[in-house]
């Protein structure tokens, strides 16, 4: 033990301080996952508990997905029905569906969150938004209740994401287009995602200005 102390007490300072400033860059990454598996836990604690079954639209969706599979056109949210369609190819029930759906998009969305905030103010505020968001009772119950709040979500936040990183690489076409993608795939789900598109372009004429 004193060996391993003398050892440290000898590095040089420019070691000491690499060693120090790697240190301090893998302490929030850590900080987060461990937010994200609690968030993962809470979510699957709710979908074993809680089956929404009763739920009408839930049962439209999944009926959606089913008939994607068969060929047929889906009658309702035409962008949802292909996410509860890869649900059901991958073993989920019938009954099940469009909560493991909504499961899987609600976790992504809490990923995509983090790093959309990292990215534009930093780790202590990433963190902050995303223990806020682990624990919101909405984000929870829309990450379990086989609606489309959570894809459409995941899709908007995915979209700003894109923005971003297109931004930092001077407005990269492929990257404008797979926001474009997003925000048009997110108004497929849900025809007020319109609505955020409109603000997210109102607010880039303006920072233009």
């Amino acid at each position: 033990m004193s060996e391993h102390c003398d050892a440290v007490n000898n590095m040089p300072d420019d070691e000491t301080s690499d060693a120090s400033r790697q240190d301090g860059a893998r302490r929030p990454i850590q900080y987060a996952l461990i937010l994200l598996a609690l968030g993962l836990l809470l979510r699957v604690a709710v979908f074993v508990l809680h089956d929404y079954v009763g739920n009408a639209d839930q049962v439209r969706y999944t009926t959606d997905g089913t008939r994607l599979l068969e060929g047929q056109t889906p009658s309702m949210r035409p962008g949802f029905a292909p996410l509860v369609a890869a649900a059901l190819l991958l073993g989920a029930s019938e009954e099940r569906a469009a909560q493991a759906t909504t499961l899987v998009m609600g976790t992504v969305l809490l990923v995509l969150l983090w790093w959309l905030v990292r990215r534009l103010h930093g780790d202590g505020a990433a963190l902050a938004a995303l223990a806020l968001a682990v624990v919101n009772h909405h984000l929870v119950r829309a990450s379990t209740n086989g609606m489309t709040e959570a894809a459409v979500l995941c899709a908007l936040v995915g979209a700003l994401v894109a923005l971003d990183v297109a931004r930092r690489r001077g407005w990269h076409p492929a990257l404008c287009l797979a926001a474009g993608a997003l925000f048009g795939y997110a108004f497929t789900m849900r025809a007020e995602a319109m609505i955020y598109f409109a603000g997210v372009a109102i607010a880039g004429c303006v920072r233009r200005r």
